[in-house]
């Protein structure tokens, strides 16, 4: 009898729990998830990164320039492409309005840019005998105008002044003697490219530089008394570079 009673209480209190259970199941709210915001960029900030890519110089020579030896005529040595690789570092920092961003940037790169060409045959017919340059640094102070094409694909132009560090040779006797004139240089260049920022204050960027030097008398080395090689020079540089920049500080969140 006893055993019959703890029965029955079992089956009852069991009926009991299992609706209870399932009314529970069925009436379980699911978890709520709020969205996640879009990704926000801003451009405003101070960066530091590095490059490379291919830069190629186009000396011309003139020698001597008019008027600076009396009683000569001035001879065209030609011109040639120097071209190599490139590489370095900036640096500078950038201010985004709407979908305007402007910024200041300094760019340093160390250039392997070597070239030469044959002397004419009123120099010398010796095929050892040419004119040879070698550009070894170059460098740009820029301001830059951009425009965000998407919130994190900037499109720019950049400008301002240019300097660059040149070796110039002139091998005028069978390649023995060589007549050299090392200078830095100042110009001006322009230029634009792409940058995408790709990861919270990462960017990569591609673009393209025209330098230009001018037209400008040296005296090559060394000097006699009685010949002084003095050398009109006409000069551009252009480069195509890639690069990276760390952004430090982002106006808002990526």
């Amino acid at each position: 009898m006893i055993k019959l009673l703890f029965g029955s209480i079992a089956l009852v209190a069991a009926a009991a729990i299992v609706p209870a259970t399932a009314a529970d199941m069925r009436t379980r709210t699911p978890v709520y998830k709020a969205p996640q915001p879009a990704p926000v960029h801003s451009w405003t900030g101070c960066y530091i990164g590095g490059n490379a890519g291919y830069g190629r110089s186009r000396p011309s020579l003139i020698d001597p320039p008019e008027g600076v030896v009396d009683g000569s005529t001035a001879v065209d040595l030609g011109s040639h492409t120097a071209d190599g690789f490139v590489g370095g570092g900036q640096i500078g920092c950038d201010y985004q309005t709407g979908s305007w961003v402007f910024g200041i940037q300094g760019m340093a790169d160390w250039a392997d840019l070597d070239g030469s060409r044959p002397l004419p045959a009123a120099f010398s017919s010796d095929a050892r005998n040419g004119v040879f340059s070698k550009v070894s640094w170059f460098a740009t102070l820029t301001g830059r105008i951009g425009y965000t094409v998407q919130p994190g694909l900037l499109a720019y132009v950049k400008g301002g002044a240019a300097w660059v560090r040149d070796e110039f040779r002139v091998n005028t006797d069978s390649g023995i003697i060589n007549w050299t004139s090392d200078l830095t240089r100042s110009g001006w260049t322009i230029g634009g490219g792409l940058e995408w920022m790709f990861a919270p204050q990462w960017s990569l960027f591609a673009e393209y530089n025209y330098m230009d030097f001018g037209t400008f008398n040296t005296v090559f080395v060394p000097n006699l008394l009685v010949f002084r090689p003095s050398v009109q020079i006409k000069q551009d540089i252009q480069t195509v570079l890639v690069g990276i920049n760390y952004r430090f500080y982002r106006a808002s969140p990526f």
